[in-house]
């Protein structure tokens, strides 16, 4: 037998305590007595460890169900992610106009990201009871970044756009105590209680001394600021962290610079001069110049892990002299001869390899201490161009066939 007032009363107890397991566990058995499949969806996502995959079932049943739980049109405006049975974060790829807040998709969620542009309903949207516990927005049109009424309270706010900072929207802006504000223009910054801030330095790279501009922004950070997120895409950023009245740049937990935040290095260097520069994991991987080296020498020493030369031309090849602690350094064909010149009578280069974006081809040189390098048999497998390059060098005593 069905009973509508128990279910809604069950709801209720989630809307109040999303935390509370029981009141989900005692709703999936609620449900499961009607027949009803959400509450053998639920219990697999309640017994389902956090690290572990969805069960094919688990998959079957949302994707079969879905629309009926959340709601027909919040699955066609929201790209959305459900634990414990219920939706935790949602991003809108569609306009809000007209959807149906009831059906049960907003009472649990905790985070919401806006990746349209069209927005028309979001504000209204914002402003109901059911996103009370709401506490990460993303991707707010600056134009609608008002604080009245709001009937949730943010750890995590992302805006974009240039927001009009009347004194009421700094006022409210000032007084949220985020955890995190992202902002895509700066005009103010004074005034903010917020330990980690990002802040998009595209404005900063179109004027004429963007090295000074990023200077006089994190000398406008306030003091409550600990940490500075300097971005231009989503996810490339570069983490500085109050060092006293200084700041100090944080690498640490970036495996691989080039592949992860491929624009950060030159920042980097750019920032060096003023920025207390905290090593970078050991295995860190760099993508480098010889210019870029050239510039801030004193940065490289410490790091072990490969290096990738780009752009090298007629650069200056003593720099590589900085990268005293690398052992592989990787280089293109085209400058692999003024680099093997170079690279022979720096021991600690243990490894050379050279790379062919034309024919996609690869050598791999090795040695163990002093001397020259030598090649393995996969030498009768080499590209023409590489070939070249091998006869060339075997002339020049700088490789020796094994």
């Amino acid at each position: 037998m069905n009973h509508p007032g128990v279910e809604e009363a069950l709801r209720q107890a989630i809307a109040v305590s999303p935390d509370d397991q029981e009141a989900r566990w005692a709703y999936a058995r609620h449900l499961e007595a009607q027949g009803n499949p959400r509450g053998r969806f639920i219990q697999l996502q309640l017994e389902r460890p956090a690290h572990k995959a969805p069960s094919s079932e688990e998959r079957r049943l949302l994707q079969e169900h879905q629309r009926s739980w959340f709601g027909f049109g919040f699955c066609d405006r929201f790209t959305f992610e459900v634990e414990n049975g219920f939706v935790v974060e949602a991003t809108l790829r569609d306009e809000v106009l007209g959807l149906d807040r009831s059906a049960g998709a907003l009472f649990t969620m905790r985070r919401l990201n806006v990746a349209t542009t069209k927005v028309r309903g979001l504000f209204s949207l914002l402003h109901c009871s059911e996103l009370r516990h709401l506490q990460v927005l993303r991707g707010l049109p600056a134009r609608m970044l008002r604080f009245e009424g709001l009937p949730f309270r943010l750890t995590a706010l992302s805006v974009r756009g240039t927001p009009n900072l009347s004194s009421s929207v700094w006022k409210g802006l000032t007084a949220r105590r985020l955890d995190l504000l992202e902002l895509r223009h700066w005009p103010l910054l004074n005034g903010l209680r917020v330990p980690d801030l990002g802040l998009d330095v595209s404005p900063a790279f179109r004027e004429e001394e963007p090295v000074e501009a990023i200077r006089q922004v994190l000398d406008a950070v306030p003091d409550a600021v600990s940490t500075v997120r300097l971005f231009r895409k989503p996810g490339e950023a570069i983490r500085l962290a109050r060092d006293g009245k200084a700041w100090r740049l944080e690498l640490d937990e970036v495996q691989n610079v080039a592949a992860t935040v491929p624009w950060s290095l030159s920042l980097m260097l750019m920032l060096f001069p003023f920025v207390n520069v905290r090593r970078v994991n050991e295995q860190a991987s760099f993508c480098v110049t010889l210019d870029e080296l050239a510039r801030a020498p004193a940065y490289f020493p410490t790091t072990s892990g490969p290096v990738h030369l780009s752009n090298a031309g007629q650069g200056d090849w003593s720099a590589l002299q900085a990268l005293s602690s690398s052992k592989v350094l990787h280089v293109r064909l085209s400058d692999a001869k003024r680099c093997l010149t170079h690279v022979v009578d720096q021991p600690h280069f243990q490894r050379l390899v050279v790379d062919d974006p034309n024919t996609r081809g690869q050598l791999i040189l090795e040695r163990s201490g002093r001397g020259p390098f030598w090649l393995g048999p996969e030498a009768q497998a080499l590209t023409q161009p590489i070939q070249s390059f091998l006869e060339w060098a075997a002339s020049t005593r700088h490789v020796r066939a094994v």
